[in-house]
């Protein structure tokens, strides 16, 4: 099938019916740096940007049977775009209050415990459960946070792509974050 003459909306048709790689490749590069431009010129990070970008185009694949297009392929897109970062930053807002009352109400605490011993103790624990991560995880997770590589260094340094070390950092976080919230709890009650 010669992929050069489709339209883009039969781009998609060949990808979500025929389950086309090389259709699905060529939307990919023919829409991924608008989609990027947009997103940027929202965020002022290109790194979230290029994320959100890569999920989107990431979920085009994975949801490629049920997606009903009824506008233009770069408009469905766009307006893609354009929802995954409000989201995001809705996210993002929530976590700030979220850790900013976390950490107002630990320095509460701390300030009347011995914090030298607390602060021994919690150092340990974080170490011991960044050792239990999966190899890959960790590795990414302490690149970016010990040695402060970009995503982009990460990725060239342990052979991945930026999308999976991005994924693995994610994860990291998220999984010591539910640790250390239990073992904060467990600190300040016990």
């Amino acid at each position: 099938m010669n992929l050069h003459n489709l339209s883009d909306e039969e781009l998609l048709d060949s990808v979500c019916i025929a389950d086309s790689r090389s259709a699905y490749e060529k939307i990919y590069v023919k829409f991924y740096p608008n989609m990027l431009r947009y997103a940027h010129s929202k965020l002022a990070s290109l790194e979230e940007a290029e994320d959100i970008v890569q999920d989107i185009l990431l979920q085009v694949w994975n949801r490629r049977k049920q997606i009903v297009l009824q506008e233009k392929l770069n408009n469905y897109l766009i307006k893609a775009v354009k929802y995954k970062i409000l989201d995001h930053i809705s996210k993002s807002k929530r976590q700030k209050v979220y850790l900013q009352s976390i950490n107002q109400f630990m320095h509460q605490v701390i300030a009347n415990t011995d914090f030298t011993a607390r602060e021994s103790l919690f150092k340990n624990y974080i170490e011991s459960e960044i050792e239990k991560l999966p190899p890959r995880m960790r590795q990414a997770f302490l690149l970016s946070r010990n040695e402060n590589l970009s995503h982009e260094e990460i990725a060239a340094q342990l052979g991945l792509s930026v999308h999976t070390v991005s994924t693995h950092i994610k994860s990291a976080i998220k999984i010591l974050k539910k640790k250390l919230l239990i073992y904060s709890f467990f600190m300040i009650f016990y």
